[in-house]
């Protein structure tokens, strides 16, 4: 409950800010002196916040006004095999590798259910012995065609497991991120007993109507200030005192710094 509350809170004071960043968008920024060419340009692009905004107020009102789906205690014999993929093209190894390393540490009941691949459409030597250092499979590709869904096709031909994990070259998962997101696909095979208790279910009482295809959680991108910033606020992540809100919130202001010293640094490159 106070869980909720804060999330409208917070939600609140995001629809308040944003609401006032684009009116001061409307009203004092566009470049009605600057000829039409400069106004069309303008208000494409205030068009473009107020749809990126729009959308986010959306998924924050579905968030909190639909229910939360409970997530199932499977056993540990039913957590499927899962593919892995980590797409790359011409990263580099020192970037890629702390994607990679970060996915071997993902807690899973049997990790050799576990099958990581970095699908590198480059076809490099370098990332090949990078891969094989930390024993993970590697899938070369010599041709780019098709670009990202091109590679990620030619990895999912060579995919037999019934999950896939797509993650970027520039995504570190936390190591709970399976056991938090694969029970979800396992909701079919189990229900709660009378006692509370998760029991898995007969084939005659599934529900195979209920699909999942595509699912997007939440994440956060490898930047060098971001790790500086993160480094240097560690000691008041490891005090008992800041709950996870404090933690998420700390969150979110070392993202807005890290965009603002980006932000800053562009603006001084241009001057």
């Amino acid at each position: 409950m106070r869980s909720k509350q804060n999330q409208k809170f917070l939600f609140l004071i995001t629809f308040l800010f944003m609401t006032i960043y684009l009116l001061w968008r409307l009203f004092f920024t566009l470049p009605f002196q600057e000829g039409l060419f400069a106004l069309i340009m303008g208000v494409l692009l205030l068009a473009s916040e107020m749809s990126a905004a729009f959308g986010t107020f959306e998924l924050f009102w579905r968030k909190n006004k639909e229910s939360e789906i409970e997530k199932p205690l499977p056993l540990e014999e039913d957590f499927p095999h899962v593919d892995v993929f980590i797409a790359t093209h011409n990263e580099s190894a020192d970037l890629l590798f702390n994607t990679i390393n970060a996915s071997t540490f993902m807690d899973y009941p049997d990790k050799s259910k576990v099958h990581i691949y970095v699908c590198d459409d480059g076809n490099r030597k370098e990332i090949a012995e990078l891969a094989k250092s930390l024993n993970v499979n590697y899938l070369g590709l010599s041709e780019n065609k098709d670009a990202k869904s091109g590679n990620l096709n030619h990895a999912l031909s060579m995919s037999h497991s019934p999950l896939v994990v797509t993650f970027d070259s520039d995504m570190i998962p936390r190591h709970n991120f399976l056991m938090e997101s694969v029970p979800y696909f396992l909701i079919p095979d189990y229900q709660k007993n009378n006692e509370g208790v998760w029991e898995r279910i007969s084939s005659e009482k599934r529900n195979d109507s209920e699909k999942v295809g595509f699912v997007q959680t939440p994440q956060t991108f490898i930047t060098l200030i971001y790790f500086s910033l993160i480094y240097l606020l560690k000691p008041l992540f490891l005090m008992n005192k800041i709950f996870s809100l404090k933690k998420l919130m700390l969150c979110e202001i070392v993202l807005i710094l890290q965009h603002t010293l980006v932000q800053t640094q562009c603006f001084l490159e241009e001057r």
